[in-house]
């Protein structure tokens, strides 16, 4: 009995993850833009625990209403389109009835948020066992605030079904929806039909099952539309032009299914206007996938060259990481309301706004997100460097190879914040970010750790190691302690020195500066060297012009060390003549800053001057005398430290002194 029971806790101390498997049945209204849908999960418990209840995430209702962790996060980062929404602009999920095979669950809210609920099972649910839970459900689809909804009748469907939340070996991750901050869902398999009307394009995560649909979606790689204008007389006599964006909606509708194997997720995109291109992709083992781009006919264009970023993205990829497990690659343009892009299971939605060149480094990047989210399922949420930072470094490879070294304007803005200690560690859950900190850090100071990982192993122990992580956790959901136990044992090296940077703030060891760059303001390449790789010092020279109604037109010449970022000892020398006054004129300033990062965020102790002239005299012998000013300003400023690094609270304590020298007349 006793060897029975050691034997089954020995079992379960290796690594286990829930399954949950997906058949869903979901209908598009675009007069008022709904969905109706019916959800059957197959729920496996592979945890050594007996479960009582599952968190779902009914996400939808982040857009009920302006109470939301949602709302709160877009005020706090100084968005408010959400909060003032109309209604109608608004979404949420309703008309639920979750079973538990045929019981009725009961269902307990979430005390704080409203887009998660707990489902009561009616019987517990033993290690090893699996249920079956299903639920009708309605969903009013809002304006696309973040990520999915619709913009008129161009329709994203994103997070938009009830979901159970991960259980792993740290228990219940039930998360509220948020923009800044995305997803750990549990893999499984998609079996998804969408019923909606017949002229409507659909991508969809996985592989489309309808041959006929298939063969009209190669049909419209030639299709074209332009909105329609008619001019229209209003009761008062008044011409207006009617535009009419959308083609009109088909009376007979279709069904589209879709299914896939080994995702967490599930998005789909229609729009009556996209243009289709297909085209297929063979990687270095032979294997052949489908390689699919949507757009509207107004961005052809810059969407021209879409398939092929599309395929040297898989590639790049598959290369250094490891192969692309699936058989569809897709990217779809979002509506004109859409910002970046965001990726889901083999399918990604960009921004229609970009140029060609940016266009298809976002596709690079979002691809990416394939291997780093989609088959390496790690928490993006608590921990967005495991697929942010890591995407970013393999996105930054791509960017070089394809362009050369560019001007790193991320490395000035990240290491000002790093300068004046306001960044955070990498290591920080999503929602802990500051807004600025969430793109420096989760993505660049990320992507830089993983530069200084690959330089401290050597670049072949730390690709072998990288493809063995992919290897061994792809389609599971890897820890940080799981990322650098997997490389200690492929490289045999101790990694404790590399990984304790995680948890620091302040520059890597790969970014400390040397040298000192003096050039003048017009020297652009000199410039643009130093925005590619930055020395420790910058001293910039160029001339310095003035004007007042006393010394007339001044020229003269700057100097300055000012830069990002900013070194502690600040100054400014800005000497000129007065072509008036027919002497010299000028300011200058010098300020040393000191970051105790304890009670004062930053003191800084300084001193500014000025001298200029303010009057003239003319006397009876018509002589001219001028008169003049001297100002000389010190002065200490503490700016108090904020606990939350999120606040935008700024509270200093400033002293300064005024001492003026004026002429008078003797």
């Amino acid at each position: 009995m006793l060897l029975t029971q050691c034997s089954y806790i020995v079992a379960y101390t290796q690594y286990w993850q829930q399954q949950v498997n997906y058949t869903i049945d979901v209908s598009l209204n675009d007069n008022d833009h709904t969905l109706n849908g019916f959800e059957k999960i197959e729920y496996i418990n592979n945890s050594p625990d007996t479960l009582h209840f599952i968190w779902f995430h009914l996400w939808p209702n982040a857009y009920k209403n302006d109470k939301t962790a949602f709302t709160d996060q877009t005020l706090e980062n100084g968005n408010t389109k959400f909060y003032f929404s109309n209604t109608e602009d608004r979404g949420y999920i309703n008309r639920l009835d979750f079973k538990v095979g045929n019981s009725t669950a009961a269902i307990e809210d979430h005390p704080q948020h409203i887009d998660i609920v707990k489902i009561l099972l009616p019987s517990p649910l033993l290690p090893g066992q699996k249920t079956i839970i299903t639920t009708p459900f309605h969903v009013k689809l809002p304006y696309n605030f973040s990520r999915g909804g619709h913009d008129g009748e161009s329709y994203q469907a994103t997070q938009w079904y009830p979901k159970p939340a991960v259980y792993d070996k740290n228990g219940w991750h039930p998360m509220t929806y948020l923009d800044q901050g995305e997803f750990y869902s549990e893999f499984g398999s998609f079996d998804v039909s969408i019923t909606l009307p017949k002229n409507y394009v659909v991508a969809a995560t996985g592989e489309l099952q309808n041959a006929e649909e298939k063969n009209w979606l190669k049909t419209r790689s030639s299709f074209s539309w332009e909105p329609l204008k008619e001019k229209e007389k209003t009761k008062y006599g008044q011409v207006k032009t009617k535009v009419q964006l959308f083609p009109e909606t088909a009376k007979e509708s279709k069904t589209l299914r879709y299914k896939q194997n080994n995702v967490h997720d599930f998005a789909w995109f229609a729009d009556k206007r996209f243009i289709v291109n297909h085209d297929t992709c063979k990687l270095a083992s032979g294997k052949i996938i489908d390689a699919f781009t949507f757009y509207t006919p107004s961005h052809k264009e810059n969407w021209s060259n879409t398939i092929q970023n599309a395929k040297d993205a898989v590639r790049h990829y598959s290369n250094l990481i490891g192969e692309y497990p699936y058989s569809i690659v897709q990217v779809v343009q979002g509506p004109e309301s859409f910002g970046g892009g965001m990726e889901y299971p083999t399918i990604t939605v960009i921004s229609p706004s970009e140029n060609k060149k940016s266009l298809g480094n976002t596709i690079a990047h979002e691809i990416g997100h394939n291997w780093f989210y989609g088959v390496l399922g790690s928490n993006e949420r608590k921990h967005p460097w495991m697929d942010e930072g890591m995407n970013s470094f393999y996105d930054d490879k791509y960017k070089e190879n394809k362009y050369g070294k560019q001007a790193d304007i991320a490395r000035l803005a990240f290491e000002t914040k790093a300068a004046t200690k306001t960044d955070q560690p990498i290591e920080t859950s999503s929602e802990k970010f500051s807004e600025a900190n969430y793109g420096l850090v989760a993505y660049y100071k990320a992507a830089e750790w993983m530069r200084y990982l690959e330089t401290e192993l050597g670049a072949a122990t730390f690709n072998k190691a990288m493809q063995e992580y992919y290897n061994k956790w792809q389609f599971k959901h890897p820890q940080p302690e799981d990322f650098k136990s997997t490389l200690e044992e492929s490289s045999g090296k101790n990694l404790d020195s590399i990984f304790s940077y995680l948890t620091k703030i302040g520059t890597l060891p790969n970014q400390e500066r040397t040298g000192t760059t003096t050039t003048s303001i017009f020297s652009f390449k000199t410039l643009n060297e130093y925005a590619k790789k930055p020395t420790k010092n910058l001293i910039l020279v160029g001339p310095a012009i003035g004007a007042n109604y006393y010394d007339k037109f001044m020229i003269g010449a700057f100097v300055t060390n000012m830069k990002l970022p900013p070194s502690p000892f600040q100054f400014l020398i800005a000497p000129m003549y007065s072509t008036g006054a027919k002497k010299l004129t000028g300011l200058g300033l010098a300020n040393y800053s000191f970051y105790p990062n304890s009670l004062f965020q930053k003191i800084d102790i300084g001193v500014s001057g000025s001298t200029f002239t303010v009057d003239q005299f003319t006397n009876s012998d018509n002589n001219k005398s001028n008169l003049g000013f001297t100002k000389v300003v010190p002065g200490i400023r503490l700016t108090l430290k904020e606990k939350d690094p999120r606040s935008e609270r700024h509270r200093f304590i400033q002293f300064k002194s005024y001492l003026f020298k004026e002429d008078a007349l003797q």
